[in-house]
């Protein structure tokens, strides 16, 4: 799998096989990066835990904000003092 960030649409992209498999929405909003809606095209695969790793690493000098339910779970596993959660 393969994770990518597609500034031009503001959202992270899972690929396998160069097939869209799920993807992680995002807007900047002042200094902070408000993370807002995950999707995954294939359940029960990870994919959105691997979409919320690789944002909050992507975005480890930013403010976050997370209002994405999926974000929040994880976030409840693996805490992070930089993120807010509404």
């Amino acid at each position: 799998m393969r994770i990518t960030n597609n500034e031009a649409e503001s959202r992270y992209e899972a690929h396998e096989d160069d097939e869209l498999v799920g993807f992680l929405d995002y807007r900047r909003v002042g200094e902070s990066v408000l993370l807002v809606h995950t999707e995954s095209l294939r359940e029960g695969r990870g994919i959105g835990s691997k979409l919320a790793e690789f944002a909050l690493h992507d975005l480890e000098n930013d403010k976050v904000t997370v209002t994405c339910p999926f974000v929040k779970r994880y976030l409840e596993k693996h805490p992070d003092p930089r993120v807010t959660v509404r």
